[in-house]
C-alpha cells in the first residue's frame, strides 16, 4: 500500500463523515496545522477516531491522538499547537540576519521551498523577496554602494506624493 500524503488522510475523513463538509480555508488551515505530525502517526489517528468516534474531529483531536500514539516522544521537539514553526524559523532567519550580520541564502531558499511544500507559496515568496533585498544591499555595500539607489529612494518618495491627500 503507498504511504498515504495529508491530503488522502485528509480526503478519507470525508469520506468517513459524509455530512461533513470542509470549505477551502478550512481545508488549508487542516493542512498547516497537521502538516508537523508524521505522517504514520497521523494515519494510525485518523483510522482510531474514524472506528471510535460519530463526529468528525477538529485539528487538536489528531494531534493529540497522534501524540498518544507517539507516546509523547515524537513530539517533545515539537512547538506546541497554534505555534507556527515555519514562520518562527523565518524570524529566527531574519534575527540573524539583522542582529548578528549572519546571511546564507540556502537557508533561506531551503525554508521557502519547505513553505511551498506546505501550500504557502506567498509566504515562501515573501520570503525569497525579502532575501533578495539582503542581497542586492549586501552587494552594494561591497561596492560602495547606497541602497537603494538614489534614484529608487526618489521614485518611493514621488509615488508617496501621488497617494497623499492634497493639502489645505
Amino acid at each position: 500500500m503507498p504511504t498515504p500524503t495529508l491530503n488522502t488522510l485528509l480526503q478519507r475523513l470525508l469520506l468517513a463523515y459524509p455530512e461533513k463538509r470542509l470549505d477551502e480555508a478550512t481545508l488549508r488551515l487542516y493542512q498547516q496545522e497537521l502538516v508537523d505530525v508524521p505522517l504514520s502517526l497521523l494515519e494510525q489517528a485518523v483510522t482510531q477516531h474514524i472506528r471510535t468516534s460519530p463526529w468528525f474531529p477538529h485539528v487538536s483531536d489528531l494531534r493529540l491522538a497522534a501524540q498518544k500514539l507517539a507516546n509523547g516522544a515524537a513530539f517533545a521537539s515539537l512547538p506546541p499547537p497554534g505555534v507556527d514553526f515555519l514562520a518562527l524559523e523565518a524570524h529566527h532567519l531574519e534575527d540573524q540576519y539583522f542582529h548578528a550580520g549572519v546571511f546564507d541564502i540556502a537557508t533561506w531558499q531551503k525554508l521557502a521551498s519547505q513553505l511551498e511544500r506546505v501550500g504557502r507559496p506567498y509566504k515562501a515568496e515573501e520570503l525569497r523577496q525579502k532575501a533578495l533585498h539582503i542581497q542586492q544591499a549586501e552587494q552594494a555595500y561591497q561596492r560602495g554602494d547606497e541602497f537603494p539607489s538614489p534614484e529608487v529612494r526618489q521614485h518611493y518618495r514621488d509615488c508617496v506624493r501621488a497617494h497623499e491627500p492634497p493639502s489645505r
